[in-house]
């Protein structure tokens, strides 16, 4: 999406915020934000209100991994060693499952086509709210590659579940823009493994995704010879 078409939209139709919220988001949420286009994951999440609020998701990690039931990609402006140590006081986390691929030409395209699910927790001021939603991505390249990008048109996004301090600005809201992932099955799964163990934590119960045994196994494996290299 481009970044002029954000930045030409009158700000008089939005909500500015001046909560607590957008300072710990440090001005994540506001209204015509920019996009960083070196940024591997270029998104914006805009509440269907009367005063609209945008919020932009523009992750600095992106990865995915190819599996037999769909493609997984997870996102993070969150470093995975600060993830590792706990609740983030601010960021985001996003997983896209694409559930099947489109084929130009042949793939029918109307307001009910759905080829994506969509998990987006934020994390803001030390609260935390978890969106969830699903929409339609057209694809650029193929899961066995080492690049996948998503093109996700208007994806309806709405609060799943927050803790008590968490201000909800975006339900029900729309999920539109580009990311490019590398393909990486370890890091992919790292990712998945730390969000869905900080949203476990903060719920008691898993409110994310799913690890199942065959995931653990895979991630065992390929740690085991990392653990074995003397520096």
């Amino acid at each position: 999406m481009p970044a002029a078409h954000h930045h030409s939209r009158s700000t008089a139709r939005g909500l500015r915020l001046g909560s607590a919220l957008a300072a710990a988001l440090g001005a994540a949420l506001l209204l015509g934000g920019c996009f960083t286009p070196k940024s591997p994951g270029n998104l914006m999440v805009r509440s269907v209100t009367d005063q609209p609020v945008e919020l932009e998701c523009a992750f600095s990690q992106a990865f995915f991994r190819p599996a037999d039931a769909g493609t997984s990609f997870y996102l993070s402006d969150v470093p995975l060693d600060d993830l590792l140590q706990g609740r983030p006081r601010v960021g985001q986390i996003m997983h896209v499952e694409l559930m099947w691929l489109p084929k130009a030409g042949r793939t029918p395209v109307d307001a009910t086509a759905t080829n994506v699910s969509i998990r987006h927790v934020v994390f803001a001021d030390g609260e935390v709210g978890v969106y969830g939603g699903a929409g339609f991505a057209w694809v650029k390249g193929k899961p066995e590659g080492k690049k996948l990008t998503l093109d996700i048109e208007e994806a309806s996004m709405s609060l799943l579940a927050s803790t008590p301090g968490f201000k909800d600005l975006l339900t029900p809201s729309i999920l539109t823009g580009r990311l490019t992932a590398s393909r990486d099955e370890i890091m992919a799964l790292r990712y998945r493994q730390a969000a869905s163990q900080i949203v476990t934590d903060v719920f008691g119960e898993s409110r994310y995704v799913l690890v199942d045994r065959t995931e653990l196994r895979m991630f065992a494996a390929a740690q085991a010879p990392q653990q074995q290299v003397c520096h």
